[in-house]
């Protein structure tokens, strides 16, 4: 079956769902290459902690997009990927390729599920200002967007200093604020009843994979244990050596699986063999587990069909998913009504396909970015599903009744008793 121009399969989902391994399975069916949509793959190095697919994992698909920058370089942005993978797309269909893109990182796939997503930023920053935020540290600018653009400091993490950067870029740039830009958008967006405005190739399908909590927990400890296996600490070392003198500004170095090993890799050689430096890299497996996890409990995003890949995954999943973008790729029905009664996938209404608003919450990205500020636990939490996760743990809870306490010894007892 020959491709038809301008379709594209995008697969989407959080972390421990199989989405490499399901683009990849599309992609040998249907002549594809696999564009990687994950903001961490994109850099050199750390292979292993970045969970990038292996040679061998890839099958003969060519991938493209990963392992293609300088760790040092910190100002890679959205704007650049969109513009490559772009060209990219266009280039696997003149050679009647079918582009399959798989993230990941969701405002890197929105860049290219979207038309008009990106805030463009013609005008130069001036001299000044350009080095004004060079010179300043991560705190210093965080503390400057809480000035200039409140809004938005509220929906990016602090020590995320690449997104902090870019929304002070586009207020000094363009004289906005970029909540002010992305309400404007919401509001054109809104008049045209699309969530992120019209889709960027007409013939999309998007799949996106879910799975069960619990599942996760246990795919992300195997995933973990399996980094391990494969030589993490070896890498991990061996990065650091090479680039700790300036680590601390790489756009890697904030990535999820360098930062949360840290007070290990900061030990000399004979430290890191102690017991201090076993413990010390056990707790960062321990905290890899977790971010990762409070990562994927964040994602929200807008869905084409949505597929729980819990169990059975080779069996049903990729089947299924097969036969979707056959009869996506073959301009017959995606979804049948009797795909619809299957009780192993959890499948959403198949949409028009110009535009996707009918079936999220309008409110979902502000929602799923929002910094949640716990008081009790000294903690912020990323996301709204992080937040609920959070407050119902065993973590909050017992601070909750320490603090409970505190307070009611506080008011019975004079202060000079509890000196």
């Amino acid at each position: 079956m020959s491709i038809r121009t301008n379709s594209i399969v995008v697969v989407s989902g959080c972390t421990g769902t199989g989405k490499s391994d399901l683009g990849i399975e599309i992609a040998k069916a249907f002549d594809g290459e696999v564009i990687s949509a994950d903001s961490m793959q994109i850099y050199k190095g750390l292979d292993i902690v970045t969970n990038k697919v292996t040679r061998e994992e890839m099958c003969g698909v060519p991938h493209h997009m990963m392992s293609f920058l300088d760790p040092r370089r910190d100002n890679y942005n959205v704007h650049e990927f969109r513009t490559a993978s772009l060209e990219l797309i266009a280039d696997m269909w003149r050679r009647n390729k079918l582009p399959v893109i798989v993230g990941g990182t969701i405002y890197y796939v929105e860049s290219i599920l979207y038309q008009n997503y990106l805030i463009n930023t013609d005008k130069k920053l001036s001299e000044e200002t350009r080095e004004m935020l060079d010179a300043a540290g991560t705190d210093e600018l965080y503390q400057i967007l809480c000035q200039v653009d409140p809004e938005s400091a509220l929906q990016i993490h602090r020590n995320n200093k690449p997104r902090v950067r870019r929304a002070l870029e586009i207020f000094y740039s363009t004289g906005k604020r970029k909540s002010q830009h992305l309400s404007d958008q919401k509001c054109k967006a809104s008049d045209r009843n699309h969530l992120g405005g019209s889709l960027h190739f007409k013939k999309t399908l998007l799949i996106n994979l879910d799975a069960e909590t619990g599942v996760l927990d246990e795919r992300l400890n195997k995933r973990v244990g399996k980094m391990a296996e494969k030589g993490l600490r070896e890498e991990l070392e061996d990065f650091y050596s090479q680039h700790k003198e300036s680590l601390e500004s790489f756009g890697i170095g904030q990535s999820i699986g360098l930062k949360e090993f840290m007070p290990y890799l900061k030990l000399d050689d004979h430290e890191r063999m102690s017991g201090n430096g076993r413990n010390l890299f056990k707790e960062g497996c321990e905290l890899l587990k977790y971010r990762i996890l409070s990562r994927a409990q964040t994602r929200e995003v807008p869905k084409f069909i949505n597929l729980n890949t819990s169990s059975d995954f080779h069996d049903v999943t990729v089947p299924f998913a097969l036969n979707c973008v056959s009869n996506f790729l073959s301009e017959q029905e995606v979804i049948s009504a009797e795909d619809l009664s299957l009780p192993h996938a959890a499948l959403m209404e198949l949409p028009d396909r110009e535009h996707l608003s009918r079936l999220v919450d309008s409110d979902y990205e502000r929602k799923s970015n929002l910094i949640h500020i716990c008081e009790c636990c000294q903690k912020e939490l990323h996301g709204q599903k992080a937040w609920e996760r959070h407050i119902k743990g065993k973590l909050h809870r017992a601070n909750q009744q320490r603090q409970k306490t505190m307070n009611q010894v506080s008011r019975h007892f004079p202060l000079y008793l509890l000196i």
